[in-house]
Parts: C-alpha cells; structure tokens; sequence
C-alpha cells in the first residue's frame, strides 16, 4: 500500500494506518511526522503508538522537547493496555532510576515478568540478570531458564549470558565449553560488542577448543571497539564485578548454598550439592 492510500485511510481514522505511517516516517528519520501519527494513534488507543511516542517524548525527538512526564504517562497507558514493549521499557527505567523514576527492582521485576509472560526477549533476560545479579532473591536456576527462553528467540544478550553458564557450569548446566563457544558466536554474529571480545580472548590464547589465532583475535576485538559504549559498560561491568566479589569476600559469606572454592588460580563459586556446577570464576 503506497503512503498516498495510508495517509487517506489514517485520515479518515484508521488507528493501524496511523501507527504504520509512525513507523515509517520514524524509519525515515521524518521525526515531526513520526510523532504527528503516533500522536493520532496513541490518543485513539492504540498501545504500540503509545510506547512509541513515550520514546519520542523521552529522546526529545519529532520537534517535541524531551519531556519525563509525557513519556512516562504515554508508557503507562501502553503498559497497563498489556503491551510487551512498554512493560520492558517501563521495567528498565525502574531498574535503574531513569525518566525522573526511582530504583524499584520490585517495580521493574513487575513490568519484565508481565513482558517475559508474553515471550518478550529482553525481559526475559532482564529479568534473568536480576535473578543473577541483583534485584531479585539470588537464583541461578531461574536465570538459567530465562537466559536460555531469551536465547532460543536469538537475542544477543540471552546467548551471551547463557553462553557464561554453559563455560562454567552455572544454573544447573553441566560445563560445556563448545555449547558455550557456540552461542558467543551466535551473540556475536549478531553485534554483541561483550560477546566479539570474549571471542577475541578465546583465539588470543587458545581457549575452549578454539586454535590460537592472532589475527581472529584481533578482528574480534576490533569488531567490539567499534561499539562506542563498549568501553564505557565494560568499565562499568568490572568495577560492579569488583564490588560483587569484594562484598562477598570482606563477609565471607557468598549466597545460600554457595561454597568459594580456589583452583588454578580462580575463585569459584559452586553449590555444595552439585559439585561439578561451577557458578562463577575470576582470577
């Protein structure tokens, strides 16, 4: 269908052809009409429109100024209308404090497991990393599942997260190292910048049944620093790393039915019950 015959049909209040012609002027970078049809639609209800035009109001893009309050009233009505979308995004913002809200992990794990229900794969592995590292009460077992839902629907950051549990043997996974070899590569196929580094260090040196291969290596790492918030979050990824294992260290006292362990060099993380399920390592 041309523009010219959605344009017709939007005008003469078809709510799908003005969410449709949204999306198109937004794909175009055509922001001020991308937000004028997304406006139409979302007043006449439609939720997709709705948590597109939050993003809008959010960016500050389409000639509208970045307004917190606009977006957050905009998500909440797609949000409570069931949309998966807005669930996830109003679920991030509470994660982390962003949009004028506060850091709620109760609020957050709300709107990801609404999401995650609908088979949203971003909440789901959302939700896995607050099973895992925070947020919710500690359970590798249950990260482990939705890491792997998230992975099935090919989303980057679940293969990366369930390619760490298969190369130590966390969440109930036996270690497998060419299992996890295959799903980095899968993430970092796709522009997973955490994903085309761990493979750099693999080839670098040789590990998981990869050859040792400088020239992989080094397209890899390059591959990843061609991310620009690559460096940034991986900064920001040690120094939480840092603190997670420091706390733990300066209490002695990891998780329930975690036991540390040292071995060539590593701290390991194991369940005293499963022996041979390693959670994490750090050298």
């Amino acid at each position: 269908m041309s523009i010219a015959d959605l344009e017709a049909r939007a005008e003469a209040g078809d709510v799908e052809a003005q969410n449709e012609l949204g999306k198109i002027y937004e794909l175009r970078e055509e922001y001020v009409r991308a937000v004028y049809w997304y406006h139409r639609a979302a007043e006449n209800g439609n939720s997709a429109a709705q948590n597109q035009l939050a993003m809008m109001y959010y960016l500050g893009r389409g000639g509208v100024s970045k307004d917190n309050k606009k977006a957050l009233y905009w998500l909440r009505k797609s949000a409570e209308q069931g949309n998966p979308k807005a669930q996830t995004n109003l679920g991030e913002m509470y994660y982390v404090g962003d949009c004028g809200l506060p850091e709620d992990n109760e609020q957050a794990a709300y709107w990801f497991s609404k999401s995650a229900e609908q088979e949203n794969s971003d909440s789901q592995y959302m939700l896995g990393m607050m099973y895992l590292w925070g947020g919710l009460k500690w359970d590798p077992v249950k990260a482990r599942l939705l890491f792997q839902k998230s992975a099935e629907q090919g989303n980057s950051n679940g293969q990366y997260q369930l390619a760490f549990m298969y190369l130590f043997g966390g969440g109930g996974l036996r270690k497998d190292e060419a299992k996890a070899v295959e799903l980095f590569m899968k993430s970092a196929e796709q522009g997973n910048p955490n994903a085309q580094a761990e493979l750099g260090d693999m080839y670098y040196s040789g590990e998981c049944g990869l050859p040792e291969d400088k020239a992989l290596a080094d397209y890899w790492h390059r591959q990843a620093h061609k991310d620009p918030m690559y460096e940034q979050e991986e900064q920001a990824f040690s120094d939480f790393m840092k603190q997670f294992f420091d706390t733990w260290d300066a209490k002695d006292n990891p998780p329930q039915n975690v036991l540390k362990i040292k071995h060539d060099g590593y701290d390991y993380y194991e369940d005293p019950e499963n022996p041979d399920v390693q959670m994490f390592g750090r050298k």
